[in-house]
C-alpha cells in the first residue's frame, strides 16, 4: 500500500481535495501527494494525523520495504 492508497483509505468518500483543505493542506501540495505519490512534508504529515487520528508509522510506512 502506496502514501495514495492509505490516503484514499483515509479521504472515505469525502471530495478529495475537500478533505485535505480541512486537514490544512494546500491544493498544489495535496495535488503532489495524490496525483504523483509524493510523500506528504513533516507538517503536514502532523496535519493528517491530527484531523484523521490514524498512526503516524501506518502512514509511513511502505508495504514495500517488508
Amino acid at each position: 500500500m502506496d502514501i495514495k492508497d492509505k490516503l484514499a483509505e483515509l479521504i472515505g468518500q469525502q471530495k478529495p481535495y475537500q478533505w485535505a483543505k480541512e486537514c490544512g493542506i494546500s491544493p498544489s501540495s495535496f495535488h503532489f501527494y495524490w496525483r504523483k505519490g509524493g510523500m506528504p512534508s513533516a507538517v503536514n504529515l502532523r496535519r493528517i494525523v491530527r484531523h484523521t487520528g490514524c498512526d503516524m508509522n501506518w502512514l509511513l510506512e511502505n508495504d514495500d520495504d517488508r
